[in-house]
């Protein structure tokens, strides 16, 4: 009787142990087929130029090529963080020179109905850019998480990029962008 409660213990973990070698493996493979993105862009580097469409047709403009300092948050309407940290880049947009800063968004939507509805309903009124097939994401930028933010100085070169959503309209946000947008060195977290 002791017999199949051993054998009941012994299967389970070897099978336990069978399924997590499984998923590893294919977690592996996976990774393997993964597409490849171009070297990370790390801060100090030059940012490249990127040709965009906004969602309503309009080229993107030349931040942080003109001598302006260029927020551009990557964003989607299926990221919670993301619809979660809009309205404090709307704020952050009104809050500074657009002479000296520029804001924009680049969705990776796939329906770009939604991202339109989405701005609209909560009056983002910063450019947003549209990369559905995630080119851009995933290639030029390497995007490794959502929201993911770029900031490129006015003289064109990565100052800092950052995932994960933030408050962007806190006065130490706006300081260094200030800063930043006087050519002077400037700390983003």
């Amino acid at each position: 009787m002791m017999e199949p409660q051993v054998s009941r213990a012994l299967r389970e973990r070897f099978l336990g142990r069978a399924a997590t070698l499984l998923l590893l493996g294919l977690a592996l493979a996976l990774a393997a087929c993964a597409p490849e993105h171009e070297a990370r862009l790390a801060p100090g580097q030059p940012f490249p130029d990127l040709s965009l469409t906004s969602l309503d047709g309009a080229p993107m403009e030349t931040a942080g090529r003109d001598g302006r300092v260029l927020v551009l948050n990557v964003w989607a309407t299926w990221c919670p963080p993301c619809r979660r940290e809009m309205p404090s880049l709307q704020r952050l947009a009104a809050a500074v020179d657009p002479r000296r800063v520029m804001i924009a968004g680049l969705t990776v939507d796939r329906d770009l109905n939604l991202a339109r509805e989405f701005v609209l309903q909560n009056r983002i009124a910063f450019p947003n850019y549209a990369d559905p097939d995630m080119a851009i994401a995933n290639g030029r930028l390497a995007v490794v998480g959502f929201p993911e933010t770029f900031i490129v100085g006015p003289d064109g070169r990565l100052a800092a990029r950052l995932v994960g959503p933030r408050e962007w309209d806190a006065p130490e946000i706006l300081s260094a962008l200030q800063a930043l947008s006087r050519g002077e060195r400037a700390s983003f977290r």
